[in-house]
């Protein structure tokens, strides 16, 4: 990559400011090689941002403005635009606080597990081994909708992802009806029906950083059956992309 691509990604993950998303956790995981377990290390990632404080807005936008203006011709190169940042910037700011409750779920019947780390755990005993290779084949198979992607009862059925889906219906309910019928259909309707799972706890340290960041009603990207599971690993790719791209 570019020397100030380079230089882009060094600043970002010795920052003060970026410590929100424990980017200096993201480097084992942008460094792994296509056949590790990315499983660890996105669990020491995310139980090192789940004790920051959330990142207000206006680090979200600089981080996203640094690395879209630092990192252009990479990224263009690698299928992303980034002449709209400005509605990259919205998007982010809008699903940030929904994302980051989500990553810090933690299952206090499952050894204080992260919601996360057992979902992934659950998955990797259906497709093998959590690897970027696999995520790069499985993600865009999910996030399209496809019909050969299905879970069985014990990846998608879980309190930890009736919790998810519970979250995501209290803070982006516009978004919340694609997963309501997939997941009612497999799980039951009482999955869908709003009641909070036992055992499920939210981690995320509730400090601040410098400003709040507030989530806004919005719309995410739409998953067919199977893509609810999907969603947390898609959401944690966009975090990484840049990493995974550029590294």
């Amino acid at each position: 990559i570019s020397t100030g691509c380079q230089s882009t990604l060094t600043a970002l993950v010795s920052s003060p400011e970026s410590a929100c998303l424990n980017a200096g956790g993201l480097i084992p995981i942008a460094l792994a090689n296509s056949t590790t377990s990315l499983i660890t290390p996105i669990n020491n990632w995310l139980t090192g941002l789940c004790s920051q404080p959330a990142c207000s807005n206006q680090t979200l936008s600089d981080i996203v403005t640094n690395v879209t203006q630092g990192c252009s011709a990479e990224l263009t190169a690698a299928g992303l635009q980034t002449s709209s940042a400005s509605a990259l910037i919205t998007e982010i700011e809008q699903v940030y606080p929904t994302v980051r409750q989500i990553f810090c779920l933690k299952d206090t019947t499952d050894s204080n597990t992260l919601c996360i780390t057992q979902t992934l755990n659950n998955l990797q005993s259906v497709i093998g081994p959590i690897t970027m290779s696999n995520l790069e084949v499985l993600i865009p198979q999910i996030t399209s909708g496809s019909s050969n992607v299905t879970f069985p009862n014990n990846v998608t059925c879980t309190n930890c992802i009736k919790e998810s889906y519970n979250i995501i219906a209290q803070n982006i309910p516009s978004s919340a009806g694609s997963f309501q019928s997939p997941l009612a259909s497999q799980c039951g309707t009482s999955f869908t029906n709003g009641a909070t799972p036992s055992g499920i706890v939210d981690t995320a340290s509730s400090a601040s950083a410098s400003a709040s960041s507030t989530g806004k009603s919005g719309s995410m990207a739409t998953f067919s059956t199977g893509g609810f599971v999907g969603f947390a690993a898609s959401s944690m790719m966009v975090v990484l992309s840049a990493f995974m791209i550029l590294a």
